[in-house]
């Protein structure tokens, strides 16, 4: 009888653990969705566009389908810690970079739009996780900023072992996190189409 009391006892404290976990995701989404979407509709407002609606907003989205699109492409094999790394070192030892951008950067335009934006990385990276975290998570959280803050120093080129050292701090459980580290994956994929852009060199799929 006492082993099925702590037993229920254990049972309620780790149900309550991811509950508070789950909440925190939720809050931290909320917090990055609502800072990007009001840099985004300032953009715009100033731009004389139409603004976005915030009911249909959500950044999450917008990553998972470009996430989707790497699955899709064969490019990321599923979306566990294993696979990641394996994208992860493809990206380091292989042109693919440049030329996988090509088919998936003009697909999506508005993430292009906001992933311009200081806004966007500094909500993701930094602001909403340090506002939203709790302290209990503040170690983990310090270590990510910091791991970011040398991505930013780098000016976001040529930050594989960065985007690697990231990748050892997420939970791939968590869609939030994980997510997180394919919009690090994007950004890469990002400048190195523009740099060879400036080169004006050729790129092909299959080079």
């Amino acid at each position: 009888m006492k082993g099925i009391s702590i037993l229920i006892i254990l049972l309620l404290i780790l149900n309550s653990c991811a509950t508070k976990k789950d909440r925190t995701n939720e809050n931290l989404k909320e917090c990055i969705n609502e800072q990007i979407l009001s840099s985004v509709n300032n953009i715009q407002e100033f731009a004389g566009s139409e603004l976005t609606n915030k009911n249909n907003f959500d950044f999450f989205d917008t990553i998972a389908d470009f996430e989707e699109k790497l699955v899709s492409n064969n490019v990321l094999e599923g979306r566990n810690k294993k696979d990641y790394k394996n994208l992860i070192d493809l990206l380091e030892k292989s042109k693919i970079a440049a030329d996988l951008i090509i088919k998936l950067y003009e697909q999506d335009s508005f993430l292009a739009f906001i992933s311009g934006t200081a806004v966007t990385t500094t909500s993701i990276y930094d602001y909403c996780p340090l506002t939203i975290v709790e302290k209990n998570q503040s170690r983990r959280v310090a270590k990510k900023k910091d791991i970011f803050d040398k991505i930013q120093m780098k000016g976001f080129t040529d930050y594989i072992p960065e985007i690697r050292e990231y990748s050892e701090m997420i939970d791939f459980e968590s869609d939030v996190e994980r997510l997180q580290l394919s919009f690090l994956i994007y950004n890469y994929l990002n400048t190195h189409y523009w740099n060879r852009r400036e080169r004006e060199e050729p790129v092909f799929w299959n080079e």
